[in-house]
């Protein structure tokens, strides 16, 4: 069983991501804002984020950047959940970073297709 943190503003996407990542057997804390994101993590031990492309206070990238930096783990399993469309540069960064995506809407099996691309 793994632990995911997710990343949200939108309480209904948070609500319905844990619930498709409790489903899968896994566990699952939230956050709403990125402050509380990296308290939470930084007292945490998780095996991979799920995070808000459109933060208030940052974007879903700046959110990796700022976990990544603060975690020992030589590469954080990171997924954005959006609804933006997402230019070439940051296409081109998340894929060197190994980043996923979903669009939104999604649906249950496209959040177990994250859980299983992260190995969970």
């Amino acid at each position: 069983m793994s632990n995911i943190l997710i990343i949200d503003d939108d309480e209904m996407v948070r609500e319905l991501l844990a619930i498709f990542i409790n489903r899968a057997g896994h566990q699952s804390s939230s956050a709403t804002s990125a402050e509380d994101a990296e308290a939470i993590y930084k007292h945490g031990d998780f095996d991979a984020v799920f995070c808000d492309y459109k933060l208030p206070e940052c974007s879903g990238l700046q959110m990796y950047s700022n976990l990544q930096n603060s975690s020992d783990k030589k590469r954080l399993s990171f997924a954005l959940i959006t609804g933006a469309v997402i230019d070439q540069a940051e296409h081109e960064f998340m894929e060197n970073e190994g980043i996923r995506y979903v669009i939104k809407p999604f649906c249950e099996q496209d959040i177990q297709k994250l859980l299983a691309d992260f190995s969970l």
